[in-house]
């Protein structure tokens, strides 16, 4: 259950409230004023979540506590780091790959409807250059 900030209007008297999330009951301060709830931040709780100096590299299956500790479990495991610029080149590679296959089969479905021939379709679509 999360728990609330409430500031009183009356006499600012601050209070921290555990609700559900569909309770929508009106919250009173002991001066008699109305409390209001406030808009605050995440909780930080690194014990339970993680802390600003790690994570868990899923593909490593370890703790990484920062880019030079993964780089040094990648060399012990005898990975190779990937940059994002490889990867991208990796990406259009495979859009040009299946673009060309896509001509290719439109090709041979083209030369097909007209000589009703795989044979046919398949020389015109996918030529042997080195016969």
């Amino acid at each position: 259950m999360p728990i609330y900030d409430f500031k009183c209007t009356k006499c600012d008297a601050k209070a921290e409230v555990w609700r559900s999330f569909d309770d929508e009951s009106k919250e009173s301060c002991g001066c008699g004023g109305e409390m209001k709830q406030c808009i605050t931040l995440w909780a930080n709780t690194p014990g339970r979540w993680g802390d600003s100096t790690g994570y868990f590299d899923r593909g490593l299956g370890t703790y990484v506590e920062n880019y030079v500790h993964r780089d040094k479990l990648m060399k012990e495991k005898g990975l190779v780091p990937t940059t994002q610029q490889d990867q991208m080149d990796h990406q259009h590679a495979v859009h040009a790959e299946h673009k060309q296959h896509q001509k290719d089969v439109e090709k041979f479905t083209e030369v097909y409807k007209k000589t009703n021939s795989s044979a046919e379709a398949a020389a015109a679509a996918f030529p042997c250059n080195d016969i």
